[in-house]
């Protein structure tokens, strides 16, 4: 195996002297796989990490509101416009901090662990909120912008860790079959924080009519009001951030820590305790921790796994794809304002009017094609698959922006078309790439560089916003006066060539639809990794790491007369307590149950030894099947046969039948099993062998 997998590489699973299995096992993670159905844990890490967006989405774009307000109060001198400069910084200051929190918050939760981390950012966010708004002492404050800009600088670090942080967390906690579901529900709620800005400054501006129409100086009361709603969903949910257990994959993969992560799933299934831990795997497995900590080198480990080309071609696919989008994406989106005033949402000059007017421009847009167009992607991700999606997205968004820049003035004049035009152009913004570019680096990355990558891909994409942030009123003002926005249709059409490189970038990207995180981890490996990682991957060899003691409390016998001990009538034909035997304990490590059949007709001689006994030793075949199991499993004592008695009391029973059913067996497993029994059956004409 390679270096770029060496300080995380595994033993191989082990039988100990007491005949359990070495803590080194993925144990419950088959358990999350599986997992299907919503249960509270899985709407609690929605609300933990999906109220995080929403709190995001809604400090990001509440700016874009209460910009007219500050230019109201604070620079009456230039009839409420503020300097672009001066706009552009306190539109841009929270994407420079975004940007920064993406890159710190990514390399913190690779190298120090999820549950370590996770709730940081977010005392970060509610901490700028606050201190946005209670930036500068009163209206007539010379210092109240310089304020705001730096704290939403402040406010842009810990919106910057929310996107690694919960699209990690959110990943490593999903099963294959709904991961793309549950991070696009997560991402959705940025849709929904955004309508929520214009709802509560719709709210707040009528609250505060009276009083703005009498002293436009009371919007300064406004846009604070405005800025700190956003503290209530951040504190409300401050408690379960930082009480997220540890990922069961972080845990395994990076901490070898299979206690924990067995914990970690036991709890997210409700399936309660999955293992009976002996001291000796408890001190193994602490043992195993303490060397995974010792030799664990995040920075070696990331350079090592992207120096390799099909890997870091992936990483320049997730960033330049979020790169080009969000130059569109916020270019539009922190100056629609600009666009609603040229779609007709504009006010009869004075103040209240034009704020409620622009307002409820910026809430019709999202309830008609942002917000719906989350939803379409929450609901058909997981059909469709990503890329399609992302495709699909960028290619209409082409088209779209096209449209709107060599038809603008054309659409000026007809505004409900200009709105459909540009509502359909924030469809498909969400029902593609802004949803996607948050899902895939969640998901192609392996779990020891997942974070740091998720960061990385949103940092560049941040540093589109940021070109997009401070760009677009510079250049949309060519050819015109201050407010004009005389160049504003060619400024769409160099967008539509943007979204024609979101296009072909795409193509850098794989799909990882219905792919388990393992699966696509491999992706990433030469031949000779994958077979040291099959060797090493204990998921597909030993699903729940029992012990001993757990084997021998699970075990039960199926007779194959009645199939259920409850209804036999003496009760004898199915013992379900009892030891097993070694050869049974070494089946029940790939979590199988053995189906014997009912030897007597007569049911008065139905019992334990006569019904259920093994009656032969080991031959070559069963040998055969234990060392398929583990290479230790056969020299177990004592050596008891699989076999039952071939001679049969009545010819109506079932005595040449033994069914071996073996549950949650990879592809690989089954052939190499199949492989073992025609050998038997080749060997024992009396007895059947199935795999089921």
């Amino acid at each position: 195996m390679s270096s770029s997998s060496a300080p995380y590489a595994e033993k191989a699973p082990s039988v100990n002297e007491a005949g359990s299995l070495e803590p080194q096992t993925k144990g419950g993670l088959e358990n999350l796989e599986e997992q299907q159905s919503w249960n509270w844990f899985t709407i609690r890490t929605l609300i933990t990490s999906g109220t995080g967006f929403f709190t995001d989405a809604y400090d990001v774009f509440i700016i874009n509101l209460i910009v007219p307000m500050l230019g109201y109060v604070y620079f009456k001198e230039t009839g409420g416009h503020i300097p672009t400069g001066t706009e552009g910084a306190l539109k841009g200051m929270a994407s420079f901090g975004t940007l920064v929190g993406q890159l710190v918050f990514g390399y913190l939760g690779d190298a120090y662990g999820r549950q370590k981390i996770y709730g940081l950012e977010l005392m970060i966010i509610i901490l700028g909120t606050f201190c946005c708004a209670m930036a500068g002492s009163n209206a007539k404050g010379s210092t109240v912008i310089q304020y705001l800009t730096f704290w939403r600088f402040i406010l842009g670090i810990g919106i910057g860790g929310d996107y690694p942080m919960s699209a990690t967390v959110t990943s490593e906690w999903a099963s294959a079959g709904r991961r793309g579901q549950l991070m696009s529900i997560i991402f959705s709620m940025q849709g929904i924080g955004n309508m929520m800005a214009s709802v509560m400054t719709l709210i707040i501006l009528a609250c505060f009519k009276t009083a703005i129409q009498a002293d436009v100086d009371n919007l300064d009361y406004v846009w604070r009001v405005c800025i700190g709603i956003g503290c209530i969903p951040a504190v409300s949910t401050i408690y379960l951030r930082l009480t997220m257990p540890e990922s069961p994959r972080y845990a395994m993969d990076v901490e070898n820590d299979v206690e924990k992560a067995n914990a970690a799933v036991a709890r997210a299934t409700a399936t309660g305790t999955t293992t009976t831990t002996t001291a000796a795997d408890a001190v193994a497995n602490q043992a195993a921790v303490a060397e995974a900590k010792a030799n664990r080198n995040h920075n070696r480990a990331f350079i090592e796994y992207f120096s390799r080309w099909e890997n870091l071609k992936v990483l320049i696919g997730t960033s330049s794809t979020w790169f080009l989008l969000d130059i569109a994406f916020y270019g539009v989106s922190l100056n629609q304002s600009y666009v609603l005033n040229a779609m007709g949402f504009v006010g009869n000059g004075e103040v209240y009017d034009n704020l409620w007017r622009t307002t409820l421009g910026n809430l019709t847009v999202s309830l008609l094609g942002f917000v719906p167009g989350y939803w379409f992607t929450v609901f058909l991700i997981e059909k469709m698959g990503r890329k399609k999606i992302q495709f699909m997205g960028f290619a209409m968004l082409t088209v779209l922006f096209l449209i709107l820049s060599l038809a603008f003035h054309k659409l000026k004049a007809i505004v409900p078309l200009f709105v459909a035009v540009f509502t359909l152009a924030q469809f498909f913004f969400n029902f593609g790439p802004n949803t996607t570019t948050f899902v895939v680096p969640g998901e192609v990355f392996p779990t020891r560089v997942r974070a740091t990558a998720h960061g990385i891909s949103a940092a560049s994409g941040k540093l589109g916003a940021i070109l997009a942030t401070f760009l677009f009123n510079k250049v949309a003002e060519i050819g015109g006066q201050p407010g004009e926005h005389a160049f504003l249709p060619q400024l769409l059409g160099i967008f539509a060539g943007v979204m024609a490189l979101g296009f072909l970038a795409t193509f850098l990207i794989p799909e990882t639809k219905g792919m388990s995180l393992e699966e696509i981890e491999k992706r990433g490996m030469t031949p000779e990794e994958i077979e040291v990682y099959e060797a090493n991957d204990k998921r597909a060899r030993t699903a729940k790491a029992q012990t001993t003691s757990s084997i021998t409390r699970n075990f039960k016998f199926i007779c194959k007369k009645c199939g259920d001990n409850n209804s036999h009538p003496t009760n004898k034909c199915l013992p379900t307590r009892r030891a097993a035997s070694a050869t049974e304990q070494a089946i029940l490590l790939l979590n199988a149950v053995v189906v014997f059949p009912c030897l007597h007709s007569d049911v008065s001689k139905l019992t334990k030894t006569s019904c259920a006994s093994p009656t032969s030793t080991l031959t070559s075949e069963d040998n055969d099947l234990l060392s398929f199991v583990s290479p230790s499993a056969a020299s177990l004592s004592p050596p008891v046969s699989l076999s039952v008695d071939p001679t049969p009391v009545s010819t109506s029973t079932l005595s040449t039948t033994c069914n071996l059913v073996f549950d949650d067996l990879d592809t690989d497993s089954v052939y190499e099993l199949e492989y073992i029994l025609d050998a038997r059956r080749a060997n024992d004409g009396n007895t059947e062998y199935l795999v089921k």
